[in-house]
């Protein structure tokens, strides 16, 4: 059962907040909108009914949520979220930073005394899936948590960094279209990235059952591993490969060869330095 069946205090405004965003494309016309909403959404009676309704059914979880979030509306253009993340202790120091993969706009539900955030620029940064080991994050501004004042994050460009130490209760508000299929790490200390990280579910147990096809060795895998040589995501084809080379070692040179002038441009670097690599190693002439 949908979430607005459910919560009868706030399923009026929500409806009519759908039906406005999804005619909204300006990013300033949008953060308007939001903050309007905000003002209007009954935390306390969002909570309430969650209580009552957990009292009463026991099983009782609204779709697509979880234990800090809770899913209001989603479409094929937004979804809309209530979230609460807990503050940590001061010695809690998160080590990584990672980039959006959709436009996500937080409009904050609480004043939290000197709540702090700080937004970084993905500086270098060319496409969302060629790493850049030198892209440092560009500090941008910092600054404080402002009930119903809309927080917009564009993706693939922009970062946030939250104090940790403070309870981070909002709406959040992800624009779907055009979502990305990776993510950036970054260290939150030096500002450096880290890796790329595949956000596709699928494509992550596509690219670990590679990998442990590859340290079983049997042959019998090796059509399969071709296959995926040809894959869309250029971390899977990689990944294939160097499976490969652990199953039929001609093979993985025949396809390397081929990856020199693979569409990507890491492909085609990664593959012309192993070749080289090989070639002083006298493997290959």
């Amino acid at each position: 059962m949908k979430f607005r069946e459910q919560n009868k205090f706030n399923s009026d405004l929500i409806n009519d907040f759908e039906e406005k965003i999804n005619l909204l494309v300006e990013v300033e016309a949008i953060k308007l909108e939001f903050d309007s909403f905000g003002k209007q959404f009954s935390l306390i009676e969002l909570l309430n009914t969650e209580l009552l309704n957990i009292d009463k059914n026991r099983y009782y979880i609204p779709a697509k949520s979880l234990s800090n979030k809770i899913v209001l509306f989603s479409n094929e253009h937004f979804e809309l979220s209530f979230i609460f993340n807990e503050p940590k202790d001061i010695n809690f120091e998160g080590k990584v930073l990672y980039s959006y993969a959709n436009d996500i706009f937080y409009c904050p539900l609480l004043n939290i005394e000197n709540f702090k955030y700080t937004i970084y620029h993905q500086n270098l940064v060319e496409e969302p899936n060629c790493f850049n080991k030198n892209a440092k994050l560009e500090f941008l501004h910092n600054g404080f948590i402002i009930k119903n004042k809309t927080i917009y994050i564009e993706k693939f460009k922009e970062i946030i960094k939250l104090d940790k130490t403070k309870p981070f209760i909002v709406l959040a508000l992800v624009k779907k279209e055009n979502a990305l299929s990776y993510c950036w790490e970054y260290d939150s200390e030096t500002l450096m990235p880290n890796r790329i990280a595949l956000l596709d579910v699928n494509k992550g147990r596509i690219d670990t059952s590679i990998k442990i096809l590859g340290q079983i060795g049997n042959k019998k895998s090796l059509d399969i591993l071709i296959g995926f040589t040809k894959s869309d995501s250029h971390f899977i084809r990689w990944e294939a490969l160097r499976s490969i080379f652990k199953l039929d070692f001609p093979k993985g040179i025949a396809i390397l060869k081929l990856m020199e002038n693979d569409p990507h441009k890491e492909i085609q670097h990664a593959a012309k330095k192993a070749l080289d690599n090989l070639k002083k190693m006298n493997k290959i002439n």
